[in-house]
């Protein structure tokens, strides 16, 4: 997979009820052993079209009676094998408004055939995406039926922007497309997103993807267990 295709993946953003403003895959919070799955097509910046995947879990708490704390599991791809990335954050940042990446307490990524590596910061390009603070130019969309695991709902929807950079040179500008549903676990159901690449200034090209809820549960486990 492409780079910019690798990028488009970061789509996950869920909606406010009240002020309009959306902060990133985890909307609320939900049930430590919550899980959630993510399936849907990306099209790359050549127009050649394939699946994806995402997975979110809660696989943890830690009981600290001034500052509890989540461990929260994101699977995603990396490059054309998946990665495993395990975070430790503030339950009180799991939340609208709030900072989870610039908060995270430690953490874990492992890539497919390789060992787990610790994590002194969030920083990285899924995190920052996936687990984002708020959109801007965020506008709202009228509520629409939205087919998904949760079957046939009336979701509430908003569009915003956001813009991530790498040291490397690269640029992310990002449009979302969102729907979500108090019913989902951690808030959303469906999204459409249009990446538009650069590097140095200069446009690579778009890659767009759309992905749907097509999974849930509440039996969560670690796929990296020991590492705490």
């Amino acid at each position: 997979m492409s780079r910019g295709s690798l990028f488009a993946i970061a789509v996950l953003l869920g909606v406010t009820s009240g002020p309009l403003r959306a902060d990133g895959l985890l909307y609320q919070l939900a049930s430590d052993g919550a899980w959630v799955k993510f399936q849907g097509d990306l099209t790359d910046r050549s127009g050649a079209v394939r699946p994806i995947e995402v997975v979110l879990k809660s696989v943890g708490r830690m009981d600290d009676v001034d500052n509890p704390q989540r461990w929260i599991e994101l699977k995603a791809p990396a490059e054309d094998q998946t990665q495993i990335i395990k975070l430790l954050i503030p339950e009180k940042e799991l939340k609208e408004g709030a900072d989870p990446i610039a908060n995270v307490m430690r953490g874990w990524r492992r890539v497919a055939g390789e060992s787990a590596k610790g994590l002194s910061h969030g920083r990285g390009f899924w995190q920052q995406v996936l687990l984002a603070g708020a959109l801007h130019n965020v506008q709202p969309l009228e509520k629409a039926l939205v087919e998904s695991k949760l079957g046939r709902l009336e979701c509430a929807g908003l569009t915003g922007q956001a813009t991530v950079r790498e040291d490397d040179g690269y640029e992310l500008a990002l449009s979302y497309e969102v729907r979500r549903h108090p019913k989902a676990p951690f808030g959303v159901v469906a999204c459409r997103i249009q990446c538009d690449v650069s590097k140095n200034g200069k446009p690579t090209g778009t890659t767009t993807i759309d992905l749907y809820l097509s999974d849930f549960g509440t039996d969560a486990e670690s796929e990296l267990p020991g590492y705490l």
